[in-house]
């Protein structure tokens, strides 16, 4: 089975000892509440502040900004399965979401906000709405937000030239005040790499097509074996434990619709079975379904380690799909705890 690439121009880390590393923030933004939304057009709105540091850039390389968060259900569902609308500061649809019908069968979505240049604002205010279009009551649960900024290198930094928006040195900002307007924002964990803030966090993402193609038949795995990069300091390692790791499949489909009340699919990694999730059984009724392996005792984070991913379909009759690309493209966002810089 080929082992997933990390991404080349997506590796950074906040580095003791090297002025050409540290080119992105991380910041994390969490819900401390579930909202439920009840039957026949319940909503709600979650908010969040974007950051600008000093020595952030909007560059040339794109700034990611995944939102994670499961569906729940308060009973089954009369309807062939439960829709969810939401959509992107007034005006960009991110869904429908569609689960199953069926109480207990859940679902996490893991979608990156970041793609709708039009409407996501980076540097500001978010909101998301969420409305129920189904006849049963529905949690929005563990809403999170995971959000990679790039930065100009540490050098830029220490030579004093974060100081404007002069596109000479790549837009590096001087800095603004961060607002605190959004819902999510007391949750805010921002960790910019710079010299004033010291770092704290790091990412390296993997950008793949599913390899063995996008289908899985009844029965069939779809594998994928990636490798985390070594330490990126040049002398003294600073790795220091995981944060988050988000696999996006993207987008999951159906070759057609299942004569049952749900398709389920199987995530093993390194061996174990950690988490089944299911889909609408409608054939265009797709998801964006996302797993965050941290969670799980089987994963592997230390720098060098392998980890092995996989997904099965358990539902007879019915041929899943990955329709993100020509190939079922998926990403992997990896954030990693580092010492923070002296």
């Amino acid at each position: 089975m080929p082992t997933i690439p990390p991404c080349p121009t997506c590796v950074t880390d906040c580095a003791t000892d090297s002025y050409s590393k540290g080119q992105k923030g991380i910041t994390f933004y969490k819900s401390t509440v579930n909202p439920y939304l009840t039957a026949n057009g319940g909503s709600c709105t979650i908010s969040w502040t974007g950051t600008r540091p000093k020595c952030y850039t909007n560059g040339t390389d794109p700034s990611v900004c995944n939102i994670s968060f499961d569906t729940l259900i308060n009973s089954n569902a009369n309807s062939d399965d439960v829709e969810v609308q939401y959509t992107l500061n007034g005006g960009q649809k991110l869904g429908p979401i569609y689960r199953s019908k069926i109480q207990g069968h859940d679902l996490t979505s893991i979608v990156d906000i970041s793609q709708y240049k039009n409407y996501y604002n980076d540097v500001g205010l978010n909101s998301i709405v969420f409305t129920n279009k189904s006849g049963v009551g529905v949690w929005i649960n563990n809403f999170r937000i995971m959000r990679q900024y790039a930065m100009c290198d540490l050098g830029t930094d220490w030579n004093g030239l974060c100081t404007s928006t002069n596109t000479a040195v790549k837009s590096c900002s001087a800095g603004a005040a961060s607002s605190s307007s959004g819902s999510l924002d007391a949750t805010r964990n921002d960790c910019p790499c710079n010299f004033t803030a010291k770092g704290g966090l790091s990412a390296n993402t993997y950008h793949s097509y599913s390899g063995a193609g996008r289908s899985i038949p009844y029965g069939s795995t779809l594998t994928w074996v990636f490798q985390n990069p070594d330490y990126y300091n040049d002398q003294t390692p600073n790795y220091n434990g995981p944060a988050a790791c988000f696999f996006n499949l993207n987008n999951v489909a159906l070759n057609d619709t299942s004569p049952g009340n749900d398709v389920c699919f199987q995530f093993n990694l390194n061996g174990s079975s950690i988490a089944s999730m299911y889909n609408s059984r409608l054939k265009d009724h797709s998801s964006a379904a996302g797993i965050d392996l941290v969670k799980f005792s089987q994963y592997n984070d230390m720098p060098k380690a392998f980890n092995t991913l996989q997904v099965s379909n358990k539902t007879p009759s019915t041929t899943l799909y990955l329709r993100d690309g020509d190939s079922g493209l998926v990403n992997i966002y990896r954030v990693y705890n580092v010492k923070k810089l002296p």
